[in-house]
């Protein structure tokens, strides 16, 4: 069986990887925006002209910005529209690993507190 000691040092290296892994995870996505993100989906008109249809905000109109048939310009638009996808990728994923940080965090508190609340009844200060 564990110490005390042994499973309060797993705990601190869970922490620190799992806080590891965010710091990673904004690294990249600030790699990401800074290379340029987009969201949007690409639709082609008369099969050349690319154009990408941007999200609707709520009372507005979908509105779209026009890429034409440049190649390199298209693929310079679709490869921006995919770092945004990788971007929200990402994003789920620092804020899955955060969740399960704060419930790490949540348990340790509830495990003090108990702590305490024994220690104190042993002691029998109410």
């Amino acid at each position: 069986m564990a110490t005390v000691k042994q499973l309060l040092a797993k705990i601190q290296k869970t922490h620190d990887q799992r806080a590891s892994v965010v710091k990673q995870l904004r690294k990249e996505q600030a790699a990401l925006k800074k290379a340029g993100i987009s969201y949007g989906s690409p639709h082609y008109k008369q099969g050349k002209y690319l154009r990408i249809v941007k999200p609707s905000k709520a009372g507005e109109k979908r509105g779209f910005d026009y890429i034409g048939a440049d190649p390199e310009k298209q693929q310079a638009a679709l490869d921006a529209l995919e770092r945004g996808r990788q971007y929200d990728e990402l994003e789920e994923q620092a804020q899955a690993v955060q969740a399960s940080m704060a419930a790490l965090e949540n348990s340790l508190s509830h495990v003090v507190r108990e702590l305490e609340w024994s220690q104190k009844a042993a002691a029998g200060s109410w």
